[in-house]
């Protein structure tokens, strides 16, 4: 929604296939996706992440980090 805050947490282990996303809207959990086996031909064994935005104005990303 409009002047809201979400925070987010994606956890991608490639050793072990596993990706998991959540999301929450102030301090509720709105969204988990669950662990997800990424095993696929295809699967991610890391590389960059980055943000994108399609056609919404006044979006600000702040405080992203990695580790």
């Amino acid at each position: 929604g409009h002047d809201r805050s979400y925070r987010f947490n994606i956890v991608h282990v490639p050793d072990s296939n596993n990706i998991r996303v959540k999301i929450w809207d102030g301090g509720a959990l709105v969204a988990d996706s669950a662990d997800i086996i990424d095993n696929g031909a295809k699967s991610l064994k890391g590389g960059r992440v980055g943000v994108y935005v399609d056609s919404q104005e006044g979006v600000t990303w702040s405080a992203l980090s990695y580790r």
